[in-house]
């Protein structure tokens, strides 16, 4: 019975003190952390820092209920559960830092930056950090070893915004739309740009307008790019880059068929390679997926250099002179077939 009396006074207590309880947990949920660990880039000890103060203020909450003899979860206890843990999970699942070999296809903000330092990474005004890139980057791109310095990838994309953005085959209302959306939002604080696009003006009037106003985005603004999560957020802007450059194709073809008054003229886009779908050879550029290091005297994988090598092409097999054989040479990881003419093992 002391037990039973000692509930009964928690129970009491809890009563009259619920209001205060509650409003502590929905001032917790209301305090913002998303938008605050937007700012920062995912996985970095800014951003790891905002959700463990987060966490931690939800334990002492915890603790606090607990103290006030309340055994039982509150109705949101397996929500927060759930959510902690899918968190955990997530980071699991996609932490992947920068690696060299992906440098080639990186946003083109992010290679400006890296390679003449001139890059606004602020995810605060992040739509004024876009616009800034983009005339950043217009201006670079005369520049002829920094245009030499861009992957095929990586100009490809170019080509296809610098014609969207003059609306060389876009309605100029469409384009006029998008670029009015940008400007009118250079002094508002904007976190998450990609799900703000949804609501954008015009946007759904056309795929090629589509396609090439979320490139544009991905491209140069820094909250659209997650350096610690590097192969997920490259997969998806090579397909983009992908889709973008087919359907710019498209509508040039399209308006250039079927009597526009004024045709547009200059080269075709180059529909970009959709490298993203391949693991290993994501930053091949259009190159061979192996070479032979001459010096080195190994096979190489050339999404794995840093640098974009020169090379020749040869050839080890010789039509009718090919033996049925196969041998192993050294540096190479796979079986070399043999011919009558030449021994492969000595090169």
């Amino acid at each position: 019975m002391p037990e039973y009396s000692l509930c009964a006074r928690a129970v009491e207590r809890v009563s009259s003190a619920e209001p205060d309880f509650i409003s502590a947990y929905h001032e917790w949920a209301d305090s913002g952390t998303r938008e605050r660990a937007h700012v920062h880039y995912w996985y970095t000890q800014e951003y790891d820092k905002v959700w463990d103060d987060y966490w931690q203020a939800y334990d002492i909450l915890e603790e606090r209920r607990l103290q006030l003899y309340m055994p039982h979860p509150m109705p949101w206890s397996d929500q927060m559960h759930d959510v902690r843990e899918e968190q955990s999970r997530n980071r699991r699942e996609t932490f992947y830092p920068m690696q060299v070999r992906f440098w080639r296809v990186c946003p083109l903000w992010v290679h400006m930056g890296r390679e003449i330092g001139q890059a606004n990474g602020d995810r605060l005004y992040t739509w004024r950090a876009t616009l800034d890139n983009w005339e950043r980057f217009v201006t670079n791109y005369n520049v002829p070893s920094f245009k030499e310095s861009l992957s095929s990838a990586q100009r490809s994309s170019f080509k296809v915004l610098e014609d969207w953005w003059h609306a060389k085959y876009n309605f100029k209302t469409l384009t006029k739309a998008a670029q009015d959306y940008m400007y009118e939002r250079v002094d508002t604080v904007a976190t998450e740009p990609m799900r703000s696009l949804k609501k954008s003006p015009r946007k759904n009037f056309s795929l090629y307008h589509s396609f090439a106003f979320e490139l544009f985005v991905s491209e140069f603004s820094p909250s659209s790019w997650e350096p610690q999560m590097s192969y997920n957020f490259l997969w998806g802007l090579q397909l983009l880059r992908w889709r973008a450059s087919r359907y710019a194709v498209s509508q040039r073809v399209a308006l250039s068929t079927f009597g526009c008054p004024e045709p547009p003229d200059g080269d075709y886009p180059i529909v970009t390679l959709n490298e993203g779908t391949w693991h290993d050879s994501i930053a091949s550029r259009g190159l061979p997926h192996y070479l032979w290091d001459n010096e080195g005297l190994r096979t190489v994988r050339v999404a794995e250099l840093d640098f974009k090598p020169e090379y020749v092409c040869i050839s080890h097999t010789w039509g009718r002179w090919r033996l049925p054989s196969f041998v192993g040479v050294d540096g190479v990881p796979w079986p070399v077939p043999e011919n009558s003419l030449y021994n492969a093992q000595n090169g």
